[in-house]
């Protein structure tokens, strides 16, 4: 087909998006330490510890398990993390569950001590 004079013809493209740029992945510290307070002084102390309490580290964006872990005979259990955004730490026995950010975070998980009721052995 010839061109009608006066009219011009160019072909479309479509332009090319820019790339999204994906955050580098970031090292996440994390430490959580569990104590039974037992001389009631808001303070972890030698033989306060609470063994065996699992916790557990999950990415916000996609919800993937990033760690998990055992507290040790002090109570501590640490991991690090590789994630590109907010960190979800848990420690489901207590219904525990916090945000941290790219640069960590140590979380203590404090025990009170129970009164002793009356008539109790």
């Amino acid at each position: 087909a010839t061109p009608r004079p006066g009219l011009t013809v160019r072909t479309l493209t479509t332009p090319t998006p820019a790339p999204v740029s994906t955050p580098a992945p970031r090292f996440v510290p994390i430490q959580i330490l569990v104590y039974y307070d037992g001389n009631n002084d808001y303070q972890p102390g030698a033989g306060e510890g609470v063994v065996g309490i699992s916790a557990q580290a999950h990415e916000i964006a996609t919800n993937q398990l990033l760690a998990q872990g055992f507290t040790d005979e002090r109570g501590s259990v640490e991991f690090t993390v590789s994630s590109t955004g907010p960190v979800r730490v848990s420690v489901p026995f207590f219904g525990f569950s916090q945000l941290v950010s790219s640069e960590g975070a140590s979380i203590y998980l404090r025990i009170p001590p129970q009164p002793h009721t009356a008539g109790s052995p």
